[in-house]
């Protein structure tokens, strides 16, 4: 099958999609409910970008990226890569053998993705010689671009996966997954089982392969600052359903739904000075998704509740003008006063949790067990470094955002009403 690239098309597209896990109990065994895993989900994915993916843990973010690379069927909605819809090509096992190889998974636990009775050698081989992309002649020549484009030493071919550190094993987890030449990849979590200094090199290299290889990436984390490193756009899930999206810049600078805000507002702060600032943390607890809230699922903690949030379920709708420009004059506002520093810091503080290079790098480039060369670690370093001047354009960007709008929504109802509630909205969070 012959992929066509298509101008304008979405490299991934999702479309109200849905996964539920049927809940089995009785005497006689039956299905007494369903886990809404994925409820009613939908984005796309522009080929060459990269999508950030956050929430709680039992989200759904996982379940999403389980299902665009065919691990999880869907139980409703359509999956199209490249304009095809991935469901039409199950009945073709030969096309959807090829589309398999173009779509590839980097797993979040680095310790158990590896089978640990294999070498590195035929974990990286076997797909190739199974998919033939690369002959028996040809493979270790292959295998060997793989390390290096990697940054492991070519002598780690005979060694087994308890042999390798964290860093090092979650290096072959994105060796395995690029193998087989993929356009697409989904990262999930794959930093969230590493220490800090060890997660800024996996993402750098993240990001030095998509430019190199024309990577497109769905990166599924917690971490708010490595997330908004690595993504041009974010989506904001609560409870198998997306709250907000939009490009990285308005999500970070002008999150417009509570839970977003909340989600920056309870990033901690190194900072002493500020040990005694208010939080608005959210009360009460996390919905259940076998029995979600009924209306907006995040209504049971929004202090901003209305009646029209507990019974009606809000739709996805594009933030207008004149809310974004209240959000954006008044948060201008109190930073020149100074009222809102906090969650700058917040911001600031949580993006610099990805730049440990800078503090480390003496004790990581003794560290030459973690990349098997002293090298490799002076390069990340140095790529760290070109990175920190990219974070900080990124997060200062307010003029150029205000230059080009990219696209913005959310399916909160009390900020969409108009400038009154949004000015409000904005005020309480910070």
């Amino acid at each position: 099958m012959i992929i066509v690239e298509k101008e304008n098309i979405p490299l991934i597209r999702v479309e109200n999609l849905k996964k539920y896990y049927p809940v089995k109990g009785g005497i006689i065994t039956h299905t007494t409910g369903y886990v809404k895993a994925v409820d009613g989900v939908s984005f796309s994915v522009m080929r060459g970008q990269t999508l950030g993916l956050v929430g709680e843990s039992g989200c759904g973010k996982s379940t999403i990226g389980r299902q665009l690379v065919g691990l999880e069927t869907p139980t409703e909605g359509k999956i199209y890569y490249d304009g095809v819809d991935l469901a039409a090509l199950q009945k073709d096992r030969k096309q959807m053998r090829e589309v398999r190889t173009r779509l590839q998974m980097i797993f979040q636990d680095p310790y158990s993705s590896l089978n640990p009775r294999k070498h590195i050698y035929e974990i990286l081989a076997q797909p190739m010689l199974y998919h033939q992309i690369a002959r028996r002649d040809t493979v270790e020549k292959e295998i060997l671009r793989l390390l290096d484009m990697v940054g492991l030493p070519r002598t780690v071919l005979g060694r087994y996966p308890h042999e390798f550190s964290g860093g090092q094993r979650q290096r072959i987890g994105i060796a395995k997954a690029l193998s087989l030449n993929p356009e697409f990849i989904v990262c999930d979590e794959p930093v969230s089982a590493l220490d800090v200094s060890i997660q800024a090199q996996i993402l750098n290299l993240l990001k030095e392969l998509q430019k190199e290889l024309g990577l497109t990436l769905l990166f599924v984390g917690h971490g708010l600052g490595a997330v908004n490193y690595v993504s041009d756009q974010i989506a904001v899930m609560y409870l198998g359903k997306i709250v907000e999206y939009g490009d990285a810049k308005d999500i970070f600078h002008h999150p417009v739904h509570p839970y977003t805000q909340a989600l920056l507002e309870a990033v901690p702060i190194p900072d002493p000075t500020e040990k005694g600032r208010e939080r608005s943390l959210l009360q009460g607890e996390i919905g259940s998704s076998t029995c979600p809230p009924e209306g907006c699922r995040f209504h049971p903690r929004c202090p901003h509740a209305t009646a029209q949030c507990r019974q009606e379920i809000p739709e996805m709708q594009e933030v207008n003008g004149t809310v974004g420009k209240a959000l954006e004059a008044d948060a201008e506002s109190r930073r020149a006063q100074g009222r809102n520093a906090g969650s700058v810091k917040a911001w600031e503080a949580d993006t610099e949790s990805v730049k440990p290079w800078e503090a480390d790098t003496e004790s990581m480039k003794t560290r030459e067990a973690d990349t098997g060369s002293g090298k490799a670690w002076e390069a990340d370093t140095g790529s760290g470094r070109m990175r920190a001047a990219e974070i900080g354009d990124r997060m200062t960007g307010d003029q150029e955002q205000a230059e080009n709008p990219g696209v913005h929504m959310t399916a909160c109802p009390v900020v969409l009403n108009g400038q009154a509630e949004a000015r409000k909205l904005w005020g309480n969070i910070f």
